[in-house]
């Protein structure tokens, strides 16, 4: 899309951004009237910024256009084409995820069975592809299949955009998968090559193993409730104990998890905290080939005068990333970082 289209659009929701971000805005520290019409704002700089974004791909689609495939049997339908941009200046790399419709009717053929319905992904040069089933966005009749989820190892070169399309093909034949190696551990546990998680119940912990050693101290990654009496603002006049929020109320224990993913692209496992009164959801998920894990939030707090942390217990001394450099630092209670910290052992590993 034209810059000249896209700058007077953008302006606009810069400001909003910026305007937001005052320092007495963000952490709301605002009458409630005033924060209503923050969360108004913010949400339309949100769906503001969706819109470009679809006019940006909706401008790029006519480059992408790939003849429909030939041979589909009369009343059934084609492949669904999606079209996948990557504005970015590095290759891209990496699972994707697609869920697309089948057809605008119910695969009648199938109902009662909907895992048996044969699936076909192809990627921008018609190639083949494998790909991991996932479970579909809806809970609608799902005796009947007519959507289908999926996620696949994908590659795009910097600044470039291609079409897949998945469809329902009845005589499609699944590519074998060359490993298996994001899968479930027992009901608890997922793990690929290098890293296991494991969150039995009762527990307070989520453990966390790379190449067979814990990664973490103690019981693993813990849900500490802290006292705060000092709000979204801290200490007014920096205070000593506001600068160090580590006295407990509450240690949160793992009331449940079940595998919710497995195969040969992706594993996943949800795990859910409880104290008191409030809860987290956080979902775990490892690629097959991935050296990392990534980690999905969901937190119900009804809490006075309170802080939750996500604990990480694993040693004594980090390095934090800050603007132009790179900070050492010992146990200093509530400080601030960047983009990552790296936490060193005793053995400075």
């Amino acid at each position: 899309v034209p810059r000249r289209r896209l700058r007077p659009k953008l302006d606009g929701l810069w400001r909003a951004v910026l305007f937001n971000s005052f320092h007495d805005i963000l952490p709301g520290t605002a009458i409630p009237r005033a924060l209503e019409e923050q969360t108004e704002e913010l949400g339309g700089t949100l769906h503001g910024c969706r819109m470009l974004e679809r006019e940006a791909m909706l401008a790029l689609a006519p480059s992408a256009r790939r003849s429909a495939p030939r041979g589909v049997p009369p009343d059934h339908p084609c492949a669904t084409r999606v079209m996948v941009a990557n504005p970015g200046a590095r290759p891209f790399r990496g699972p994707l995820e697609i869920e697309a419709m089948l057809d605008f009717r119910p695969v009648w053929k199938y109902a009662d069975r909907p895992a048996d319905v044969p699936l076909e992904l192809r990627g921008p040069a018609g190639e083949r592809l494998r790909f991991q089933e996932l479970a579909n966005g809806h809970n609608f009749m799902p005796h009947l299949p007519w959507r289908k989820r999926i996620i696949f190892e994908a590659e795009l070169p910097p600044r470039s955009h291609g079409i897949f399309t998945l469809g329902w093909v009845e005589d499609a034949r699944r590519l074998p998968a060359d490993r298996l190696a994001a899968t479930a551990h027992g009901p608890h546990s997922i793990g690929n090559a290098r890293l296991r998680i494991t969150a039995p119940p009762g527990r307070h912990g989520v453990r966390i193993a790379a190449d067979g050693s814990q990664l973490l101290a103690e019981e693993g990654l813990q849900a500490l409730l802290v006292d705060d009496p000092y709000g979204p603002w801290g200490g007014h006049y920096e205070e000593p104990a506001s600068l160090d929020l580590n006295r407990v109320r509450q240690r949160w224990r793992i009331v449940a998890a079940r595998v919710v993913e497995s195969g040969p692209i992706r594993a996943a496992l949800w795990v859910r905290f409880a104290g008191a009164r409030s809860e987290l959801e956080l979902t775990f998920r490892l690629g097959a080939a991935t050296p990392y894990v990534t980690v999905e939030a969901r937190l119900l707090f009804n809490e006075r005068r309170a802080r939750l942390k996500l604990a990480l217990p694993g040693g004594d001394v980090a390095d934090f990333a800050l603007p132009g450099g790179v900070l050492r630092r010992g146990p200093q209670g509530e400080v601030p970082g960047g983009r990552w910290a790296r936490v060193l052992n005793r053995q400075g590993r």
